[in-house]
């Protein structure tokens, strides 16, 4: 039986510099095409379908999630409520502007 190709999220880190390389480019301030980031990693996030060459070549997504995710569903005997929090943001009054997120969601990365 072949494996189920499945998508494999990347670290956090990661993730944090996919991000800031993704808006970088989309607002202009960067070019697309291939761009080497820390950690080793060449990713060309720049067309319909967004690729890594190195450390391995595989495509590259990325999901869009909102703050909290419900799930009800309901049969003749048994009611059940799902609620998943992919965003939690704390504020407190040491935070300064630069280092507090201004969205009530996130985005994940994945690869093949």
């Amino acid at each position: 039986m072949k494996p189920k190709n499945r998508w494999k999220p990347f670290s956090q880190k990661t993730i944090n510099l996919l991000e800031k390389t993704y808006q970088s480019q989309l607002s202009g301030k960067s070019e697309g095409g291939w761009v080497k980031l820390e950690g080793n990693l060449e990713v060309n996030l720049s067309g319909a379908t967004m690729m890594m060459r190195y450390p391995f070549s595989c495509p590259v997504r990325r999901n869009f999630l909102s703050g909290i995710q419900v799930e009800f569903k309901q049969s003749l005997h048994q009611r059940s409520l799902r609620a998943q929090l992919h965003w939690l943001q704390v504020h407190t009054p040491e935070h300064t502007p630069e280092h507090t997120p201004d969205h009530n969601s996130t985005h994940t990365w994945t690869y093949t």
